[in-house]
């Protein structure tokens, strides 16, 4: 019952699995704060009631119009950070450099309670770790963005991917808004945290899926498939054919495979020849 356009779907899916495991938690601190005198320092913040309620309405995609997304993000590399950045010391930043999702996941091993020791890697007090990562996503917001409120920012205008190019600055391939992030079926990660734990301007993934296809099979049994690329057939960025599946792979659009002969012929517009 499994359909090409099923698996289509799944392949953009920008379904957040970490958003699943940490609002839970953000939830359950919440409801807590009002009357835990741990919190006190943190209590009748309207801009922190605005975040958790932002974060706990949010339909956990990493959407482009997403605020929610661009919150939650933000929160969860503080998370992180506050939770075991003093654990690992110097290997915080070396591996969230490299693959920021395993922070995250050691992260919310202890945030979650997930082994029998967790309160004893968050020494301050895992409710008091969530709050404070809580404030200072809400700081960062409003440095950034100048305000809270959802209205203000958006994942596209948070997160892109960068087609990087190790060559002449023409060959660089921009930066464009696109949807997915940390956790999601539709890889799309990027570290919040600079070298030296600085926040980053913007998001900056360079890693994903520059080839999407799905295949299935014609009644009679002959193959067909579908595909979505994200750079162009041509390495001369003059070409019209540099870049011009681009859009089409970010916006999830495909196209169908031509390896048939005449279905190739059909659709040349240019024809190189190479002799001795």
């Amino acid at each position: 019952g499994v359909t090409e356009d099923d698996m289509i779907a799944l392949s953009l899916d920008a379904h957040s699995v970490i958003a699943d495991l940490l609002v839970p938690v953000l939830e359950e601190v919440w409801a807590r704060a009002p009357e835990d005198p741990a919190l006190a320092e943190l209590r009748a913040r309207p801009e922190l009631e605005t975040l958790a309620g932002v974060i706990s309405g949010w339909d956990r995609r990493f959407s482009r119009n997403s605020s929610a997304a661009v919150a939650f993000d933000v929160f969860t590399f503080f998370a992180a950070s506050l939770a075991i950045a003093d654990d690992l010391g110097l290997l915080f930043d070396a591996i969230l450099a490299e693959e920021p999702i395993y922070v995250v996941k050691w992260a919310l091993l202890a945030l979650r309670r997930d082994f029998e020791r967790a309160d004893e890697v968050l020494q301050e007090g895992r409710d008091l770790i969530v709050m404070r990562a809580l404030a200072a996503t809400a700081g960062w917001l409003e440095r950034r963005f100048g305000s809270v409120d959802p209205s203000a920012y958006r994942w596209g205008d948070h997160h892109g991917t960068r087609f990087r190019a190790e060559g002449p600055g023409g060959m660089d391939g921009g930066w464009y808004p696109t949807d997915g992030g940390l956790g999601t079926v539709n890889k799309s990660e990027a570290s919040f945290f600079a070298g030296g734990g600085a926040p980053v301007e913007r998001l900056e993934s360079t890693s994903g899926p520059v080839y999407r296809m799905v295949a299935g099979f014609d009644a009679d049994g002959t193959p067909r498939a579908q595909v979505t690329v994200s750079r162009g057939n041509s390495g001369d960025p003059a070409s019209p054919f540099f870049a011009n599946p681009t859009e089409d792979w970010i916006e999830g659009r495909f196209v169908p495979l031509r390896f048939r002969r005449a279905a190739v012929e059909e659709a040349a517009v240019e024809r190189w020849t190479l002799s001795p």
